[in-house]
């Protein structure tokens, strides 16, 4: 069974993958895909602006709610709000971890990575096409078309054409479409969020270095982003 955070990302990565496909242009003439592009570098297909600006207001959303409920569960000994601003928090990263067109593309290779696992690899087969629809909407680059590469040889394992490991090379065209500074402690922050919110479901109270463990993922993520906008706006 997949945890909550991931189903709602999933969720948010299906609907913007979707929303693209409705609108996309017509197919145009590409560069064939290749793996051995020395330029692609994984981890650092980082946001632009736009993307930036709302990831930062979803992160503000996100710690304010953390903050909010760390007072009303040792202050206030109020553990049923603390966790209605837990569920609250856990929506706004959500909705960061999924900002910049690569991000989305790596949330539905996490959808295709999430059917295999369960031991459903037709289902997970499903997912390639939207994939690689979602890649070719990408500007043309070294990254991009790493992982254009790297998800068609998936998609040739799991339909039993080659050999090798279907997941490892899925996950390595992930790799390619993430930003690591900002998507590390995303989604450390989002496994906190879970902890926490495990914990109070059952009746646990959970630790205040638990809250600060969750609250400096949150700040290391804004720091990230900060610099990142400034660096952006500087380049014009």
């Amino acid at each position: 069974m997949l945890d909550r955070s991931v189903v709602r990302v999933l969720c948010f990565a299906l609907f913007a993958a979707t929303l693209s496909a409705v609108s996309a242009s017509p197919d145009q003439a590409e560069p064939p895909a290749t793996l051995d592009d020395a330029s692609a570098q994984p981890g650092a297909y980082c946001p632009g602006q736009a993307s930036t600006y709302l990831t930062l207001e979803e992160l503000t959303v996100a710690l304010n709610a953390v903050t909010r409920a760390r007072e009303n569960l040792f202050v206030l000994d109020d553990a049923a709000t603390a966790d209605l601003l837990l569920v609250q928090a856990d929506t706004a990263l959500a909705l960061a971890v999924g900002r910049g067109s690569g991000a989305r593309v790596a949330n539905l290779i996490d959808a295709a990575l999430a059917a295999k696992q369960d031991g459903h690899p037709k289902s997970a087969l499903a997912w390639i096409p939207l994939i690689r629809h979602a890649v070719a909407e990408l500007p043309d680059d070294a990254a991009r078309r790493t992982a254009d590469a790297l998800v068609l040889r998936a998609e040739d394992m799991l339909q039993g054409s080659a050999e090798g490991d279907e997941v490892e090379t899925l996950v390595k065209a992930r790799q390619m479409l993430r930003c690591d500074p900002l998507h590390i402690p995303l989604r450390q922050s989002m496994a906190h969020v879970e902890r926490l919110h495990r914990s109070l479901g059952q009746g646990s109270k959970p630790s205040a270095e638990d809250f600060s463990a969750l609250i400096d993922s949150l700040i290391e993520a804004q720091s990230y982003g900060l610099n990142h906008l400034a660096e952006l706006q500087r380049r014009g």
